[in-house]
């Protein structure tokens, strides 16, 4: 487990650092270049960004708890998500509200 939260709630910089270093790891086994989109859309790659923003793979991080198969588990709900078009088409949901509901 990595501590992403301080006891005071404050989020821990270090921890959330560490989960993206693990994400990173596990992209780059798959596809090396894939790592670089790890931050949005990069020019001159036909890669298409894993995340839509670094917020979200932050805000994943956050709902893991620090448990890191809790985190592959949200990453992979969230792949499941986005490529399921019923999803998307329902009005005011978000990846979070269906994550938190999954939960």
């Amino acid at each position: 487990m990595v501590m992403v939260c301080n006891p005071d709630g404050s989020e821990n910089p270090a921890g959330l650092q560490k989960l993206r270093e693990l994400v990173c790891r596990r992209v780059a086994l798959i596809e090396p270049n894939l790592v670089q989109t790890l931050e949005g859309k990069v020019d001159g790659l036909s890669f298409p960004p894993i995340f839509d923003s670094p917020e979200t793979l932050k805000l994943l991080c956050l709902m893991s708890g620090g448990h890191v198969r809790n985190l592959m588990q949200l990453i992979q709900k969230s792949i499941d998500w986005t490529d399921d078009s019923d999803f998307q088409q329902v009005p005011g949901l978000t990846l979070e509200n269906w994550l938190l509901a999954e939960l």
